[in-house]
């Protein structure tokens, strides 16, 4: 059990909450020949023997904030992994520095490793990246924002969900992908994109949409480049849905080349490559 500043920075499995952890620990373990000497969880301990909300109001209302898992958690979750300070969080979260100040100590302990890349990313979600974020895991998504220093992200989607979701709804990723919801598309393009697996070589869905970005790129008329991309937005944020929904998408619809495409294909099929090609497999078959 880690009761130190000095012990967790050697132990490599810590987590976030090593303190509550060590509170818990030691209410339920009175005989436990080793005792805390920081002040913070020796006021935990007494807290969780004592249940006295009044004495020790800050680690209530950090333990409400941990337990609700609402959008305030992922929030100030999110500010913290994103190094802003206790005065920028408290300022933005409509809390004071004190709380954010004990919810960090107590809960989300990360400031001192953010050094620590794969650690963070293990204990802050960030890892879900690689098979999608689910629909309950917006705090994970924002997380993985800040970790990547993409805070203006973070800042955008937290506006975004403030305006579009109801009062008291639990957070979920599926309120971005609402249509006429009111949040941008290209937004909603990137959310849809983080919810969609990556964790498969050779995903067909990250290639097809990867091909599809390049033929946007080689368009020149303005007009028509614009159409492509909102053509794209279309595909990708009805992807993001049915995954959010649960449906299973092995493999992405076949889509028609482009006149460009065709003609590029064509180009290709009369160059001396595809003619031997042509010609050794013919001679294969015979």
């Amino acid at each position: 059990m880690i009761l130190t500043e000095e012990q967790a920075d050697m132990d490599i499995f810590k987590k976030p909450n090593w303190r509550w952890q060590a509170a818990e620990f030691i209410v339920d373990n009175p005989r436990h020949p080793y005792q805390p000497e920081e002040q913070l969880i020796l006021d935990a301990i007494t807290y969780l023997h004592t249940g006295d909300e009044q004495r020790f109001p800050l680690i209530n209302a950090a333990r409400a904030i941990n337990e609700e898992d609402g959008l305030l958690r992922a929030e100030i979750e999110a500010r913290i992994v994103a190094r802003e300070t206790d005065e920028e969080i408290a300022k933005r979260c409509s809390v004071s520095p004190d709380l954010v100040k004990v919810y960090e100590s107590l809960f989300f302990c990360v400031r001192r490793y953010r050094h620590a890349k794969d650690w963070m990313r293990i204990n802050v979600g960030a890892l879900r990246h690689m098979e999608g974020f689910r629909d309950q895991e917006m705090r994970q998504l924002l997380a993985w924002y800040a970790l990547s220093d993409q805070t203006w992200i973070v800042d955008l989607l937290i506006d975004n969900y403030k305006k579009t979701a109801c009062y008291g709804d639990k957070p979920s990723l599926s309120v971005f992908l609402k249509e006429g919801c009111g949040v941008p598309r290209s937004l909603q393009c990137e959310i849809a994109g983080k919810v969609i697996p990556s964790n498969k070589i050779g995903n067909p869905w990250f290639i097809k949409f990867g091909l599809v970005c390049e033929e946007i790129k080689s368009i020149r008329d303005p007009q028509k480049q614009q159409a492509a991309r909102e053509e794209y937005y279309d595909n990708v944020i009805a992807c993001g849905r049915m995954f959010l929904a649960g449906e299973n998408l092995s493999v992405p619809p076949k889509r028609k080349p482009s006149a460009q495409q065709k003609k590029q294909n064509a180009q290709d099929a009369k160059s001396p490559c595809a003619i031997i090609g042509r010609w050794w497999i013919a001679k294969l078959k015979e």
